[in-house]
């Protein structure tokens, strides 16, 4: 922190609004640096959404932790795909992540991030047609305690996947665990030949990964990681460390 920082308290109140209670179709604020936000509902009735991606054409693909896919289209309406409807007992699927191929419109490959109750995670690719994702196959699969995975596709147009750690946080500083790394893979699931080390492996020591972004100027990875008791925090990844 700079000498011109002071401690910043925050208060945060949930209220729930009576079952008559209008819902504001759009809400809109300005930020103290002229920028004006607009939000607009474009669905409702989602059951613990855990991502979304945005289609050229302007579909939103959604994912439900239960294992479903929503594909929403511009006008409301959306088709719902089970991912999990074949997962045996026991063996529960979650879905944490999605992300669009970077030429989707050329290829409409989606690719999606999936564990089980069994420790495995799974990432996915699939082609949508028509509202239907089809052409299943496992590009990657990691043997892993952690709950969570995000996703994302860098400028590089390599697959980036970023896990948390489970209960052993130690996991996350051992180079053969996967716990708590950013993993960076072909899109097809294979190593990158300028990987740091012969592994999947970008970076480690990661507890909680939730967000990945590059910075559109430098191209430089940023990752949003949840701490346990607090202490969130928002990383400047750097290659191999």
């Amino acid at each position: 922190e700079s000498e011109r920082s002071a401690a910043l308290r925050v208060t945060v109140a949930a209220s729930i609004p009576p079952a008559d209670a209008s819902e504001a179709e759009d809400a809109s604020l300005t930020t103290p640096e002229g920028y004006t936000l607009t939000a607009t509902v474009i669905a409702r009735g989602l059951e613990d959404p855990t991502d979304v991606a945005i289609a050229p054409d302007g579909r939103a693909f959604v994912t439900e932790r239960g294992g479903r896919v929503k594909i929403v289209a511009v006008d409301g309406m959306h088709t719902a795909l089970d991912l999990g409807a074949g997962s045996s007992a026991g063996s529960a699927v979650r879905i944490t992540s999605l992300a669009l191929h970077p030429a989707f419109e050329r290829t409409n490959l989606v690719y999606v991030a999936q564990a089980d109750e069994a420790g495995r995670m799974y990432l996915l690719r699939f082609r949508e047609r028509g509202g239907v994702l089809a052409e299943g196959a496992t590009v990657a699969r990691e043997r892993t305690a952690a709950e969570h995975a995000v996703i994302r596709f860098g400028p590089d147009g390599l697959l980036y996947a970023a896990l948390g750690v489970g209960a052993d946080p130690r996991e996350a500083q051992r180079e053969a665990s996967p716990e708590g790394k950013i993993l960076r893979f072909n899109e097809d699931g294979t190593i990158p030949r300028d990987n740091p080390r012969a592994s999947p492996v970008w970076s480690s020591g990661h507890r909680d990964p939730r967000g990945l972004a590059w910075h559109p100027g430098t191209g430089r990875l940023w990752e949003g990681e949840r701490g346990g008791d607090g202490g969130d925090e928002i990383n400047s990844i750097v290659r191999g460390a």
